[in-house]
């Protein structure tokens, strides 16, 4: 008997790291996105603004018959290369998003599978675990294989 209360207490602790794990991804998810709507809103914004700075300062040398319009060429390109750089962050935020969350997805899957082997009966427990560990050794094999690429 104290042994099933020893394995239902496991159980609640794997249980709260699991809602732990989920609560991070939540609030890492919510971070990421909103920091990765503002690189790309940043990134559109100075977008326009180079290409309104082109089209003002051609406008402007063609009503005032200058060929001034080097002052535009080089803000509207100045303007460009902001927005190339904010969304290369875009890019960035995105892939350290899915970095994060695979990660963490990884973690609350084992943690199920835990779970899952405390449900079963002695005997079987043994023949489970094993085939969890060669199957987390293959994961990380192709993960490995996968960045030497």
């Amino acid at each position: 008997m104290s042994n099933r209360i020893a394995i239902d207490s496991n159980m609640k602790d794997d249980f709260k790291l699991i809602h732990t794990y989920i609560e991070e991804i939540k609030q890492y998810y919510s971070i990421s996105k909103r920091h990765a709507q503002m690189s790309f809103t940043v990134a559109i914004t100075f977008c326009i603004l180079g290409f309104v700075l082109f089209i003002f300062y051609i406008l402007y040398s063609i009503m005032e018959n200058t060929i001034s319009i080097m002052p535009g060429i080089i803000g509207g390109a100045i303007s460009e290369l902001f927005a190339g750089t904010a969304l290369l962050l875009h890019k960035s935020s995105l892939t350290q998003l899915n970095l994060y969350y695979k990660a963490l997805y990884e973690k609350e899957r084992f943690l199920s599978m835990v779970y899952l082997v405390n449900r079963l009966s002695k005997s079987k427990q043994d023949d489970v675990i094993k085939d969890i560990i060669n199957s987390t050794i293959k994961d990380v094999s192709l993960m490995v294989e996968k960045n030497n690429e």
